[in-house]
């Protein structure tokens, strides 16, 4: 019952208003008044679109200055990692290290590795210079790798 009632009252309601609708006249915007409101919602989007590219802008110079200093950082370590020149495992033993190892020595040929492993056994890593198996260039390159124990 209360069912039938909210539906007639919400019928009488849509008809009324209808009734007063009829009665308004509606405005219609004026070919200027169109363009006027176009021209400023090109304004507000073009805003909203400069706001969002200066906001892109910055967070992809704060990319860049990042990318930049990591790019630094792995410069540094590669520049260190150079210098040190230490392998991962440690130094090389000249009088038991095979053929592969020595090899794996920079500047150290198939042949040299040979060489070094003919004429063991060595007290110290500069008999590779005095028994004329390397030049004093070729050990610098690879002192800080190498050992006897």
């Amino acid at each position: 019952m209360h069912a039938i009632h909210r539906t007639r009252t919400a019928a009488l309601a849509v008809a009324l208003l209808g009734l007063g609708l009829a009665g308004c006249s509606f405005h219609h915007p004026t070919q200027a008044e169109r363009d006027a409101k176009l021209k400023q919602q090109t304004a507000d989007a073009t805003a909203a679109a400069r706001k969002n590219a200066e906001l892109i802008g910055a967070r992809a110079r704060v990319a860049a200055a990042d990318a930049e200093r990591k790019l630094n950082i792995m410069a540094s370590g590669v520049k260190q990692g150079w210098k040190e020149g230490k392998p991962a495992a440690g130094r090389i033993n000249i009088n038991s290290a095979d053929r592969v190892q020595l090899v794996r020595l920079p500047g150290i040929s198939v042949r040299t590795a040979e060489r070094i492993i003919a004429a063991r056994p060595y007290g110290t890593s500069r008999e590779l210079v005095r028994k004329h198996i390397l030049t004093q260039e070729q050990y610098d390159r690879i002192s800080s790798r190498v050992t006897t124990d």
